[in-house]
């Protein structure tokens, strides 16, 4: 990585831990906060409406489905058309949490499961640098968080991408397969990112 790519991983970083600290210091919960003492039901979206930023178009939502796991954010980009009915939401990455509410896996859904078309890594690719929420609700720590996660694991995102591709690649039929929906997926942490962009610095 060179460094400037290291040197917008480390600021990623520490914008994603103040997120945490602030969290910490008030009690808070990054997914706590999108509930709005609303009872949890699996499947639904969180916030209601969920979190949209009319300027650079991105959207997230926190659901969960009866996996096992504590839930997961989905993270889009509304590609803006000519007229509101030609706008385009593209799914960029997911991001599943454990119960502090931070990042364990990403992945990327099979496009049916979103219900959107297939796109190509490039095409994605070039949409992840407009990923921000500067406009969104600001009462919601995760429109800081989310963006910064996209931007500290932006390796691992286009590595996925070109898995996902090579996948398709070697058989198309998997787009159309109900029993595959996740094309691709990596496990995260925070720490260890931070320790590796570290020692790259420091070497």
């Amino acid at each position: 990585m060179r460094r400037d790519a290291l040197d917008a991983t480390r600021a990623a970083g520490e914008a994603l831990v103040d997120c945490y600290r602030d969290l910490a210091e008030r009690g808070a919960h990054l997914v706590g906060e999108l509930l709005g003492g609303d009872p949890f039901e699996e499947e639904r979206h969180y916030p209601p409406g969920e979190v949209r930023d009319p300027v650079s178009g991105a959207q997230l939502y926190f659901h969960a489905h009866a996996d096992g796991e504590l839930g997961h954010f989905h993270t889009w980009l509304r590609v803006f058309g000519a007229a509101p009915d030609d706008d385009e939401l593209v799914h960029l990455v997911g991001v599943s949490v454990d119960d502090c509410g931070l990042p364990t896996r990403l992945f990327l859904p099979n496009p049916w499961a979103t219900g959107e078309r297939w796109r190509p890594a490039d095409e994605v690719r070039a949409l992840l640098d407009r990923f921000t929420c500067d406009a969104a609700p600001a009462r919601f720590v995760a429109s800081r968080a989310l963006p910064a996660l996209v931007r500290m694991f932006r390796p691992e995102i286009d590595a996925l991408l070109d898995a996902r591709d090579a996948l398709v690649a070697r058989d198309a039929r998997v787009l159309d397969d109900r029993g595959v929906r996740i094309l691709a997926e990596v496990e995260v942490s925070i720490d260890a990112r931070m320790a590796e962009v570290e020692r790259a610095l420091r070497g």
